[in-house]
């Protein structure tokens, strides 16, 4: 599999140090090189609204952090209050499986949903399938 990863910048957020290490270890596995981590929704805001980077072509969302919950912030990235643009790729992890939660991940426009744990291969498919749609099908 040839993920889109090279150039590819990364927020990754999750307020378990432990879970994001093993996110943040499964990405660089995969080729991505360029990640910005960020412990909670209130620093990962900081990141995007301060501008600290050039923006991002993918913000990975763990749906339970010690401030917010993922779709909160996902739905301030596509109501365009941040300083990132709205239509920014977002890809949610969850440990939590009710259909509320997925129901309104979608409803806000999430870009892909995963449920953890995650292996490193769904982790990559799903990515690949988010940054490079027209691809897709050529994914097992």
């Amino acid at each position: 599999m040839n993920l889109p990863s090279s150039d590819t910048r990364i927020l990754l957020v999750d307020g378990q140090r432990f879970t994001q290490a093993i996110i943040a270890n499964m990405l660089r596995s995969l080729g991505f090189i360029d990640i910005t981590l960020a412990s909670s929704a209130v620093q990962a805001l900081t990141i995007m609204q301060n501008g600290e980077t050039d923006g991002f072509d993918l913000v990975v969302l763990n749906q339970t952090l010690p401030d917010f919950e993922g779709t909160d912030v996902l739905k301030m990235i596509r109501d365009g209050r941040v300083g990132i643009p709205a239509d920014t790729k977002v890809l949610i992890l969850s440990n939590i499986s009710e259909e509320k939660v997925v129901r309104t991940a979608f409803a806000y426009g999430v870009d892909g949903f995963l449920m953890m744990p995650v292996s490193m291969a769904a982790l990559g498919r799903r990515i690949y399938r988010i940054l490079d749609p027209a691809q897709a099908t050529n994914v097992a």
